[in-house]
């Protein structure tokens, strides 16, 4: 059975909150939206660096367009109306400096791209394949070492170790059996700064990854689900849904 990067990292960080999502079919929430909307404008800036033709307009229009879909929507499923125009607010200040950041600042960092948004497919076994996309391969302009990008916002950056971040140990693990070597660099890159995190991830982090996917795997196709209660749900935007009766006859939260 495949599973995919993201429901991997989705399923870490609250196993009720994934089956909430998958089983009810819950309206995605502003944040995940402006991360997807996010990666979407760097892919595509990317491209058009490395076509030399990078194009302001487009790139506001993408933000812009997203925004409207946003507006049309009557609610979302995280978000309670009284926080709705101060979210929708804070989407577009975002989106602001992003653009600004990559045209001003990003195509000084950028070394010669080598892959954007690639997908690549990973074998764990006979029953288990994961899925996922690079954001980035470059060369370093400096060290012509091949680098593995992922993006993630500046305040994001430091939550969880890189040698502890499913996205950054599977995108690694299938980084270096594509390219058949045995280090690389991992740089996690913010979207709108030049705060990165450089890590060396080993071969110990990878199996411990891989045991990991293994059991949330196992939970997946099994539909188990059970309390995850922890310092993460005071900040979590669906936390009032979580009052409800969790799945499959579990407890409240």
């Amino acid at each position: 059975m495949e599973i995919t990067t993201k429901e991997i990292t989705e399923y870490s960080f609250c196993p009720k909150l994934y089956f909430f999502k998958n089983s009810f079919k819950l309206t995605p929430s502003l944040e995940e939206y402006y991360n997807d909307t996010l990666h979407r404008l760097m892919h595509r800036f990317l491209f058009m660096a490395r076509d030399g033709e990078v194009s302001a307009k487009e790139l506001k229009m993408i933000w812009a367009s997203s925004a409207i879909v946003q507006r049309r929507k009557s609610k979302f499923a995280y978000y309670s109306p009284a926080t709705w125009k101060s979210s929708i607010s804070e989407f577009n200040k975002k989106g602001v400096a992003a653009i600004n950041f990559l045209l001003n600042t990003y195509p000084s960092l950028l070394g010669s791209v080598i892959a954007i948004n690639e997908p690549y497919r990973v074998i764990l076994s006979k029953d288990i394949e994961i899925a996922g996309k690079w954001d980035l391969i470059q060369e370093n302009k400096g060290t012509k070492e091949i680098e593995l990008i992922i993006f993630k916002e500046h305040d994001k950056l430091a939550h969880v170790p890189p040698t502890q971040d499913y996205k950054a140990v599977i995108d690694t693990l299938a980084f270096r059996e594509k390219f058949n070597i045995t280090e690389g660099a991992t740089v996690l890159q913010s979207f709108n700064s030049e705060k990165k995190i450089s890590a060396k991830i080993g071969s110990p982090h990878i199996k411990e990854a891989i045991d990991s996917v293994k059991n949330i795997h196992k939970a997946v196709t099994s539909g188990i689900s059970f309390k995850y209660p922890s310092y993460r749900c005071k900040s979590c935007s669906a936390k009032l849904i979580c009052r409800m009766n969790g799945v499959n006859g579990q407890q409240k939260a």
